[in-house]
């Protein structure tokens, strides 16, 4: 990516993340809310399996089983970090795996609102082909959520992408859980068009399991080569914490 690509990515990076939440006015807040369990530092973990692994609309596994853990540190309750991994299959059949080093930040602004950044140094095995960054930014407030995501290297491409997404969790009682999401990928790639992500999903937990059954949806299906469309999976997760 060149130079003048990547300045101007980080300028729109910085813009949206200016309007994507008014209510940072509200950070003096941080300070006069805190208390001593701020201080305190806990593992946690997160483990579990699904029957298609897609990120954005596009599937990662091949349409296929894959694994998925992520372990981490929080240090209070304003900074993490850790590392997850996943099992993904391409085409090529030159990865096999998907490693990610994270490290992110959360502020609550106020009560109903919290603004969260996150890094994650993406590492692919075997070729590396696809390694490259990404930069998220993410607004949550009163069950809606709004994120931007830069990805220096989409899809190994070697070209950055910009993702936008809005989207909604409900409650519906009895211990179920409702979302939907909206994403729109702006791509600085020859030949390929933006396009569009539909998620919707309804899950709930089962003991220690949490059971969740995805649908999604893309424009522009054809340029993916079958790995874009409409998929229907379903995905379970146990946390410990």
């Amino acid at each position: 990516m060149s130079q003048v690509n990547r300045t101007a990515s980080i300028r729109k990076l910085i813009l949206a993340l200016g309007l994507l939440s008014p209510s940072l006015f509200s950070l003096p807040s941080l300070a006069e809310g805190s208390s001593s369990s701020d201080n305190t530092k806990q593992l946690f973990a997160e483990t579990g399996v699904t029957s298609n692994n897609v990120e954005h609309g596009v599937t990662q596994s091949q349409q296929s089983w894959s694994l998925h853990s992520t372990f981490g540190y929080k240090l209070g309750q304003i900074a993490m970090m850790g590392i997850s991994g996943s099992s993904v299959q391409y085409p090529d059949l030159q990865e096999n795996l998907n490693l990610r080093l994270f490290f992110g930040v959360k502020f609550d602004l106020n009560p109903t609102n919290t603004l969260i950044l996150k890094y994650d140094l993406n590492r692919y095995f075997q070729s590396g082909a696809r390694n490259g960054a990404i930069v998220t930014a993410e607004d949550k407030f009163m069950g809606y959520h709004v994120a931007i995501e830069q990805n220096s290297n989409w899809e190994g491409v070697g070209q950055s992408a910009t993702w936008f997404g809005f989207g909604k969790e409900l409650e519906l009682g009895a211990g179920v859980m409702a979302e939907a999401e909206l994403g729109y990928t702006q791509l600085g790639v020859v030949g390929v068009r933006n396009y569009f992500d539909i998620m919707a999903s309804v899950g709930t937990a089962l003991s220690d399991i949490f059971l969740k059954l995805s649908a999604t949806t893309t424009t522009q299906p054809g340029q993916f080569d079958g790995r874009g469309g409409s998929f229907l999976f379903i995905t379970a997760n146990v946390k410990f914490q």
